[in-house]
């Protein structure tokens, strides 16, 4: 059995959050913390479903995201890192601070991956890549071209995760 709609969809507002939304939602984050996002457009009044609010706060509103244009060593980042781990954008997101899985996920599909086509097209023009499988067509020269400078150091291990224990413990 799944887990039951996040609304029943009737009288939801859908489309672009207006700047007085988001000072609702903010307000609220602030004062009661994220979480229990359910009863959110109950308690501040919101016409929009639990998971827009969850993910208006979490893409967009969520102090410490970083916004705007990719630097270089970003991009290199994100071709090295989806060479070695595929679509996985969370996974990805975890070595760079302050950018969402959302975010670098469309970046990708937007622009990086047509860049990556056109320098391989340009490398091998008799040679159709199939960009579905976007890992195993990345070279390190393809982090030079998109970059312009040397291809980025491995990335770091990923952060430390924390888990907390909800069992009755031995003594």
């Amino acid at each position: 059995m799944g887990r039951p709609p996040c609304c029943d969809k009737v009288g939801i507002k859908k489309g672009p959050w207006t700047p007085e939304e988001d000072i609702i939602l903010v307000s609220y984050i602030q004062e009661h913390g994220p979480g229990n996002w359910r009863s959110v457009p109950t308690n501040t009044g919101l016409m929009r479903c639990s998971k827009s609010c969850r993910l208006r706060w979490t893409n967009y509103l969520r102090p410490g995201i970083k916004r705007g244009n990719f630097t270089p060593h970003e991009e290199g980042m994100i071709i090295h890192l989806q060479a070695l781990l595929g679509n996985k954008w969370a996974s990805i997101a975890s070595y760079l601070p302050q950018r969402t899985d959302n975010d670098i996920k469309n970046y990708w599909n937007t622009h990086l991956k047509k860049k990556l086509k056109k320098f391989h097209s340009a490398l091998e023009p008799n040679n159709d890549i199939n960009m579905s499988h976007d890992h195993s067509t990345t070279t390190s020269s393809s982090h030079r071209f998109l970059s312009n400078k040397t291809p980025p150091p491995p990335p770091p291990p990923p952060p430390p995760t924390t888990s907390t224990s909800h069992g009755g413990g031995s003594s």
